[in-house]
């Protein structure tokens, strides 16, 4: 795992501790918003991989497109 993940773990860990149990720990607005805005990054960062796909989609099927132009060129050029 990351580092940042396994800060994030420890932290829940130590929480938990703390208060003794899941259902003891106090939910607060401060905590619903980090919440949200973890959410907004993670749909952020899901977006641009998929971005990045598509980019490397076209890339790839640019380059074969490529190369079967240049094969049917040489074969024309045989004939």
């Amino acid at each position: 795992m990351k580092k940042p993940w396994i800060q994030a773990l420890r932290l829940i860990k130590g929480t938990v501790r703390l208060y003794g149990s899941p259902t003891d720990v106090l939910v607060t607005r401060s905590i619903f918003s980090a919440v949200r805005q973890a959410h907004s990054k993670y749909l952020s960062y899901l977006d641009s991989e998929k971005q990045k796909e598509a980019v490397e989609a076209a890339r790839k099927k640019e380059a074969t497109q490529t190369a079967e132009n240049l094969e049917i060129a040489k074969k024309k050029q045989r004939t």
